[in-house]
Order: C-alpha cells, then structure tokens, then sequence
C-alpha cells in the first residue's frame, strides 16, 4: 500500500507538471481566495449564455485544450477520492477551457462535475440548470462518450436535491446499458 501512495505521488507530481508546462495555473484548495475569484469569473461567462448557446456550441478541434481536459478528466476521480479540496479548482478550469475553445467529449462531465460544486456550495437552483446541461449534452451524438459516467454524477452529487428519489433509480438504469455497452460500468 505504501508503494502505491508512492506511485500515485509521483504521478500526480508529473501530472502537475505537464500542467504548468502547458501554461496551466496551479490548482489551489476550495476556500481560497483564486477558487472564490474564479468561481465568479465562471458563473459571469455561464450567465452570458443561454443552455441553447452553450448546446449549440462548436467542437473544439484544438489539440492541446483535447489535452488539457482528458488530464483534468483523469483528475477529478482521483481529487474525489483523495484530494476533494482541489476538485472544485479542477471542475471549475474544465467549464472555463469548454466555454472559450468550444465543445469536446469531455464537456458533459465537466458541467457534471460543475454542478457538484455548486450543490456543495448550496446553490441548488445553478446546480440543477447544469445538472441538467450535462445530462443535455451527453444526448449529442459526439458528446456520449462518458453518458452513463454523467448520468450516476449528476444524479448522485446535484439532483438527488430536486428530483423524487425515484427519478434516480431511473436514470441510473437508463445509464447502465450506454454503461455497459462502453465499458463504463
């Protein structure tokens, strides 16, 4: 157990650097003053924008943003699990990259994970709105990479809070056979 804390360290270590080396900000803890800044930096260029406008996006074809989001996406598991203080920091940079390059596969989990944070930040009403985007999102056809992955996240961590907790049995049966068929089960 105890090399396996050491390979997940020194991975995460060349994770980190491959973000710097991308130009990419360091991630800071939820609470601080960035995460505050750049959470309201966020919420004004969503408000901009209708769900129309965002579902209507372009997909992006730029290869380093492609690749700044599959890291961010390998992240955001991990920060749940160990590190849930940077996964607001990580969700946050992932809408930001999807609004201002355009859409990717991994944009339905983004706004998935976006809608966690603002559950757990009690602003139930934003998250629902994004809840909702995502599970929106993964019905495009170049978006359903992750549909039963956005699914379970959606329903588990933002609308549990608004929806009869029968919906959620539901929707994770509707998400098992995307699930299954993709491996992502």
């Amino acid at each position: 157990a105890l090399r396996q804390a050491e390979l997940l360290g020194e991975s995460l270590k060349s994770v980190f650097e491959i973000l710097r080396s991308s130009g990419e900000e360091e991630l800071h803890p939820v609470g601080s003053d960035f995460v505050h800044s750049k959470m309201r930096q966020v919420n004004e260029l969503l408000w901009k924008k209708s769900d129309g406008d965002i579902l209507g996006m372009n997909m992006t074809n730029n290869k380093k943003i492609i690749a700044l989001l599959k890291l961010y996406e390998l992240l955001a598991p991990l920060f749940h699990l160990t590190m849930l203080e940077l996964l607001a920091a990580t969700g946050l940079r992932m809408v930001e990259l999807t609004i201002e390059n355009g859409l990717t596969p991994i944009a339905p989990m983004a706004f998935a994970i976006y809608a966690e944070i603002l559950a757990g930040d009690g602003k139930f009403t934003d998250a629902f709105r994004f809840g909702r985007l995502a599970l929106k999102l993964v019905e495009n056809e170049n978006l359903l990479v992750h549909k039963s992955g956005v699914i379970c996240a959606v329903y588990a961590t933002s609308l549990w809070v608004s929806e009869p907790l029968q919906s959620t049995v539901e929707a994770h049966k509707l998400g098992q056979k995307p699930g299954q068929q993709g491996g992502d089960y």
